[in-house]
């Protein structure tokens, strides 16, 4: 046996006299340094006249704080606590500190009590605010018997002359502050209960093919529809958004090359289009309108490969159906199957995702710290575990902890981690792993110069993040068998770093199919850019897209408060939410410094742009440019208009022929004496 006493990869091949070696094994242990001291409260609970000021510590050196103000408890994917919290209303407030290589440690409860003398109790808002997909309903209550409860939309503190908060709840059909202050007979007022609700849409591609859910829970779809994928009873490509057929109260979906998918908001889920080895959760012929999958309640997301579906339940377990050839659908055999079943071995599955034909789950419980599990197909690597070995049942990705997000592309993989760094690993015959090479990685490598991110998507070879300064990044192939610009840049050749092409705008959510892409501003509207053969951006006009493009006459929400500018501070709304300031606040942290000052000097200079030339400092440095200098090869064309930026001779992109696809050849310089920007 080999001891080991420290965090360790081992690596194995079997050899034999006369035979071919195996191919490498590998697997990970982690070893905690002991567990992170439980946070304290300053103030304790209690109960307090008027605003309590809470500050939250732990006594672990280097440890964060996630906290929640809802009554659950925290995981790495709750609030960061950065500055005190201001208590106004009767509020439970949960901690969890966490520390890479530290077991995370038990959840701290405090209890506030804010309420004036004789005052009506503080009222409850049920969800408690927070980010959806779809319009949802907030319940009010309040203890004190025959109390009126009163509400605003806009911002501003409820008063008397208010309306009265109907009896089915509030209906929260757009991004927006709910306030509620209650009044019964000569006792004094309540406190104001806040909750902030972020209304996004969503948005889903797979193959050709293109939906959209709206705030009201209704879906739409455009692009190719041999096989019925689309759902409104036709298999006729449609070039502009067209409602799904009989859909309504959807919260989630996905899509695949030619089948989709859909979560209602009762935990049902709904499949249509290519039947082809039972991906849709039957024994049926295919379909062109949505139903019912057998089996499968209580469901919270769903996640789609070429002819594979996960889904997962709220309970935190994965069930699988479909195509399962290389092993997929992690039940430890390769054989195809119609009937939904679980996944064994998971639980505390937070977010699924799907490649081609592997899949991935990461674990959030509070005490894995975001681990990322992978099976299926692995021949380039896509599962991250070191070799190139299909595995029919889930494994873990070598090194990667506290993930947050995952994508899953043709054949390679993306994933996103609390600290705002994102990883890539697979097939990079395009550069889509973002390292500066096209070499495969069978392990995770970070994709420099991003920072502060928090979502990311995978076409067949082309990747895409955002991050919290609202810039949408893409890097990889700009096409695999044309140019098809889904890289959105207007530029014509592969790229193998991440390079800002939208922003800084705040794009609430975005999706890839095979070789273009779509993202949502904060204001609703749709972005797409790409291959457009089969009217899968929403344009009739058949051509390419080689830069961002509004989608005529289509929205998923009507959001202007995200888009406003509350308190006045020149951040906008979408951006207050992002950093974590308070929208309503112009000095949300009560220091007299205020949110705009603050934000400035937390502003990650790996995004920013100093010589204002249209390429990031970060960008800069891989590339080898200079990011105080405009114009490095002085040929009089800014960096980021420059194809050959070291080249003073030539500065004019290569022709975008079909038949020619050589790129420019870029050299890296690595910097010295450098330090990497947190």
């Amino acid at each position: 046996p080999i001891t080991i006493g420290t965090t360790s990869t081992i690596k194995a091949i079997a050899s034999r006299a006369g035979w071919v070696d195996s191919d490498s094994a590998a697997a990970s242990y982690w070893f905690t340094q002991g567990t992170v001291a439980t946070p304290t409260f300053t103030p304790g609970a209690g109960s307090y006249s008027g605003s309590a000021f809470v500050s939250i510590t732990t006594s672990t050196s280097g440890a964060t704080i996630r906290y929640t103000l809802d009554g659950t408890d925290p995981t790495l994917t709750s609030a960061r606590y950065q500055w005190p919290i201001t208590i106004a209303a009767t509020t439970t407030v949960k901690a969890r500190a966490y520390k890479d290589s530290f077991t995370p440690s038990a959840v701290a409860t405090a209890s506030f009590a804010v309420d004036a003398a004789g005052a009506v109790d503080t009222p409850l808002i049920v969800p408690a605010g927070g980010r959806f997909t779809a319009g949802v309903t907030a319940v009010v209550t309040v203890q004190a018997s025959g109390a009126t409860l009163r509400y605003t939309t806009t911002g501003v503190d409820p008063t008397a002359s208010d309306p009265v908060v109907p009896g089915g709840g509030i209906t929260v059909d757009r991004s927006m502050v709910v306030k509620v202050k209650a009044w019964s007979g000569t006792a004094s007022p309540s406190a104001v209960r806040r909750a902030d609700f972020v209304i996004t849409g969503a948005l889903a591609a797979g193959g050709t093919t293109t939906h959209a859910l709206k705030s009201d829970g209704t879906m739409w779809g455009w692009g190719s529809n041999g096989s019925g994928q689309i759902g409104n009873g036709t298999t006729t490509t449609q070039t502009s958004p067209v409602a799904v057929t009989g859909l309504t109260g959807t919260v989630a979906m996905a899509q695949g090359p030619s089948h989709t998918l859909a979560v209602k908001a009762d935990g049902t889920v709904w499949s249509w289009g290519s039947n082809l080895n039972y991906r849709l959760g039957d024994t049926s012929a295919g379909r062109t309108s949505p139903a019912q999958v057998s089996g499968l309640s209580g469901i919270i997301a769903v996640a789609a490969g070429e002819t594979h579906t996960l889904a997962l339940k709220s309970d935190g377990t994965v069930w699988t159906f479909g195509g399962n050839g290389a092993g997929q659908l992690g039940d430890g055999t390769t054989a195809d199957r119609a009937a939904p079943a679980m996944v064994p071995g998971l639980s505390g599955v937070s977010r699924i995702a799907a490649g081609r034909d592997f899949s991935f789950a990461i674990e959030s419980d509070g005490t894995t710290g975001g681990r990322i599990w992978a099976w299926g197909n692995n021949t380039s690597g896509a599962l991250g575990e070191g070799s190139r070995l299909a595995r029919a049942r889930p494994v873990q990705v070598h090194t990667l902890a506290n993930a947050i997000a995952i994508a899953g592309g043709w054949d390679f993989a993306l994933a996103a981690t609390a600290d705002g760094s994102v990883w890539a690993w697979g097939h990079n015959d395009h550069g889509q792993i973002g390292d500066g090479t096209t070499t495969d990685r069978l392990e995770p490598v970070v994709v420099a110069p991003l920072a502060g991110a928090y979502a990311v998507a995978a076409g067949e070879a082309f990747s895409m993040a955002v991050t919290n300064d609202g810039y949408l990044w893409t890097w990889g192939s700009q096409g695999s068998t044309q140019y098809s610009g889904q890289l959105g840049d207007g530029l014509g050749f592969d790229r193998s770093y991440a390079m800002p092409i939208v922003g800084p705008a705040g794009e609430l959510v975005m999706t890839t199919g095979s070789n273009y892409a779509l993202s949502e501003h904060p204001d609703g509207s749709l972005l797409a850019w790409g291959s457009n053969s089969y009217g899968q951006l929403g344009f009739a006009n058949p051509s390419q897209q080689l830069t961002p493009t509004t989608v005529p006459g289509f929205t998923l929400v009507a959001n202007a408060w995200l888009v406003g500018d509350q308190d006045q501070d020149s951040l906008p709304t979408w951006r207050e939410y992002l950093l974590g300031t308070d929208p309503l606040n112009a000095d949300t942290s009560g220091t007299g410094v205020g949110d705009r000052v603050l934000i400035s000097s937390l502003q990650n200079a790996a995004n920013s742009d100093t010589d204002g030339d249209g390429v990031s400092n970060a960008a800069e440095v891989a590339l080898g440019t200079d990011p105080f200098n405009p114009d490095t090869d002085g040929d009089g064309v800014a960096d980021g208009a420059d194809c050959f930026p070291l080249d003073p001779t030539r500065s004019a992109c290569l022709p975008s022929n079909p038949n020619d696809h050589t790129p420019p050849v870029i050299t890296l310089i690595e910097p010295t004496n450098a330090r990497r920007i947190q």
